[in-house]
């Protein structure tokens, strides 16, 4: 399934495992984003220390 958010962007869902593609057909984890990613917080909760560097 595609879905077009709008004029010349592309969103892709895989039906089979549920990752879904920004700016990529092919995404190979639940989020995959191929271009530059703008947010106002990220969380990370992997069970054991982070570190990031800004």
């Amino acid at each position: 399934m595609r879905i077009h958010l709008n004029p010349g962007g592309h969103t892709y869902i895989n039906p089979v495992d549920g990752n879904v593609g920004i700016g990529t057909t092919a995404p190979t984890h639940k989020l995959a984003v191929n271009g530059t990613v703008r947010a106002k917080e990220v969380i990370v909760n992997t069970g054991w220390s982070d570190f990031v560097f800004l």
